[in-house]
Formats: C-alpha cells, sequence, structure tokens
C-alpha cells in the first residue's frame, strides 16, 4: 500500500498499480482458524472460496467435491495380472457418473495467466501425461511435448521414468497432476470431461456459485467470507530446522523451560523458502470469517505461535530486567541464554526477532488473533 510504486509516479499519466488494502477478520466480530472441513455446512454457510497454489490442486479438489467416487482406482495393468483369461478379453464396462448433485462452480480470474485459457491449458496438460500413464501397458516410453514440459525436454520416458525423475529432481510442480492420474487411473479422461462439463463450460458467476476457485495469484486484492485453502503449499512439516523447539505452547509455555526437550522438525528456515511464505500469507488473509487450512498449514500455524511466544518472553524478560530488546542480528542462542557457546543450529535472537516481526505479528494480525491466543485456539 505504501511503496514506492503506489506513492510516487513513475510518469506524469499513472502510477505503476494502484494500491489495496484487505479487511480480512480484523473487521468481524467473530473469526475462527479451523482444520474441519465447511463442505458438510454448506447450506449453513453459503459460498466456500477453495484456494491453493496451482490448478491442479483445485482441479483434485473440485473433482472431489463434484463426488466421482465411482471413477476412482479406474482400472490399470497391474489389476489385471491376476485375471482370469475369460474375462481378461472383455472390454471393460464403462464407469457410471451421477452429475444430478454438482455444486455450481465459478472459476476466478481472468487473462491468459488466471482465466479460462489457464484452464484449457492445465486440462491439456493432464491429457498429456496421461498419455505416459499409458504407458505402462506397453513399457515403452513417449516423449512429452518441449514447450508444456521443458524439464523433460528430449527424454522418451515411461510413467515409472516421470515419477522418479519428479522425485529425485523435487519437481513439486508435477505432484498434483500425479496424483489426479494415479487416483482415477485409466478413468482420468472421464474424469476430466466430467470436471470441464460442470466447471469449466457451465461459467456460472460468483453470485451464483456454491463453490468458488482461486489460485493465489487470482485472490490478491480480494477477500471472502469463507476460505478453505488447499495442499498445495510448500509443506514446512516436512523441513526440519532446528532439533530444540519447546514441546508445548500458550501462556504457560512463558514460565517453562524451553531447551530440555528436544523437538523434531522445526520449520523455520524461510529463506529458503522464497515465494512460497508470500504465497501462503496471501492465502491465509483472505478470510473474513472462518479459515480452514491443511494439517500441513496447521504445523506451521503452532510455530508461529511458539514463536510469538517465545518472543513475548524475550521482551518481557528484557523489560524486567532494565536491558534492551535484543537486535536483529544477535546471533546468540535464545535458548540458551546463560552459556557462552557456538551457535549450534538453534534459533539465534536475531532470528527469532525477523521471524516476529516479519511473519508471525502479520499473520496474527490479519487473522485477528487474541494477544493470548494461540491461533488454532481463536
Amino acid at each position: 500500500e505504501y511503496s514506492p510504486q503506489t506513492n510516487d509516479y513513475l510518469s506524469k499519466s499513472k502510477k505503476q498499480w494502484i494500491p489495496y488494502r484487505i479487511e480480512g477478520a480484523r473487521g468481524e466480530e467473530e473469526s475462527s482458524v479451523s482444520k474441519e472441513s465447511l463442505l458438510g455446512k454448506s447450506k449453513e454457510v453459503g459460498t466456500i472460496t477453495f484456494i491453493a497454489r496451482t490448478n491442479y490442486a483445485l482441479m483434485f479438489k473440485a473433482m472431489e467435491i463434484m463426488g466421482l467416487g465411482s471413477l476412482v482406482g479406474g482400472q490399470n495393468d497391474e489389476d489385471d495380472s491376476d485375471s482370469d483369461e475369460s474375462t481378461s478379453d472383455m472390454p471393460d464396462e464403462p464407469a457410471s457418473l451421477n452429475l444430478e448433485n454438482v455444486p455450481k462452480f465459478h472459476i476466478n480470474g481472468k487473462g491468459d495467466m488466471s482465466g479460462l485459457k489457464k484452464w484449457h491449458k492445465t486440462s491439456k496438460e493432464i491429457r498429456q501425461l496421461f498419455n505416459v500413464f499409458e504407458t505402462r501397458s506397453t513399457g515403452q516410453g513417449i516423449k512429452l511435448p518441449e514447450k508444456e514440459f521443458p524439464d523433460f525436454a528430449h527424454k522418451t520416458i515411461t510413467w515409472e521414468d516421470f515419477n522418479e525423475d519428479c522425485k529425485n529432481l523435487e519437481l513439486n510442480k508435477y505432484v498434483q497432476p500425479i496424483q489426479i492420474i494415479s487416483k482415477y487411473g485409466n478413468n482420468t479422461i472421464i474424469a476430466l470431461e466430467a470436471f470441464e462439463a460442470e466447471v469449466l463450460d457451465k461459467k456460472y458467476s460468483a453470485e451464483e456459485a456454491d463453490i468458488i476457485l482461486t489460485t493465489c495469484h487470482s485472490a490478491k486484492g480480494l477477500e471472502w467470507d469463507h476460505v478453505e485453502v488447499c495442499d498445495d503449499f510448500i509443506n514446512l512439516a516436512s523441513k526440519s530446522y532446528n532439533q530444540n523447539a519447546p514441546l508445548r505452547i500458550g501462556p504457560e509455555f512463558l514460565s517453562s523451560n524451553v531447551c530440555k526437550k528436544p523437538r523434531a522438525g522445526w520449520q523455520m528456515n524461510l529463506q529458503a523458502y522464497g515465494d512460497d511464505i508470500n504465497l501462503l500469507y496471501v492465502a491465509c488473509t483472505r478470510a473474513k470469517k472462518t479459515l480452514v487450512v491443511p494439517q500441513t498449514i496447521t504445523s506451521f500455524f503452532a510455530d508461529v505461535d511458539v514463536i510469538y511466544y517465545l518472543v513475548r518472553n524475550m521482551m518481557e524478560t528484557a523489560k524486567g530486567a532494565h536491558k534492551a530488546i535484543p537486535a536483529k542480528d544477535d546471533l546468540s542462542s535464545y535458548t540458551s541464554l546463560n552459556k557462552k557457546e557456538k551457535n549450534d543450529g538453534r534459533l539465534s535472537k536475531g532470528e527469532l526477532w525477523d521471524l516476529y516481526n516479519d511473519l508471525c505479528k502479520p499473520i496474527r494480525k490479519e487473522l485477528g488473533v487474541g494477544e493470548d491466543d494461540g491461533i488454532l485456539n481463536s
């Protein structure tokens, strides 16, 4: 809002972009963060917005909401291995679909990078990957189009090769399309066509919709009453940074000894995550009344609370001892205040201070969390 791009004229005619400010949960008397989906309460809450990093994740979620359970686990070659010869040559019966009670979907976003053109590109890529999936029956690899899949340019690959390369090279952008195809198997194209017919072709407006689908990029500057965050954001719970994080949080934590019991999986080496944290912040600040987050993000919120209490303790300790609050470049370890020893991977005072100001305070403020509350308890 107060960046040079919005306050200074780059030319005499106009600014680079128009500033905006979202109100978020701060303007609501009652707001909550939850781990329980709102889908079973749609009649009570009304329209639910799903937000994700990628269209793939939104497609996966939409197919789930549409109730395509009859297509799950479409027959594949491994399933055929024990079948009787008399039936193995019989054609598969087409999967039956009941789409009578599919909710109305609205796609948020316009233009080449967010609108229907982007969605049709996503569908096309699923079809191209399904061609690779079909190599399971022949074992003969094929080439993917270089334009859509530059990571596999000039390579002839099978489905097994594709999965292995994605895992070894950490090509996380392909996790969701792999999940879609692995879930629906040989019925993937049927599921895809149902999605296209019910979600892309019907073009319901936001006012008509029961479900709104949006990526983070399309959601910037917007907010909705009830938001569910999909699970394609960076899995902070899988990262290990510090083995000495406290086991418990809350007001009682302020008087606890934080360095006696180790906790695996401390999750706050943010520098390595780059834009992922920014996108996660956007996703978690779009809700005005209810925010629903997956387990990977609840772990993240738990650590935001821990850092909040750590810094509160640091400030109260400094105030009581009439000492200055540690500088942000202070490299001494917070969890060993009375010992002079080399930093062994534990959070330093400076790192703690940076995380508090750059991440914890803004998230807690946008979510409307009380001073003595944890995020998931608010």
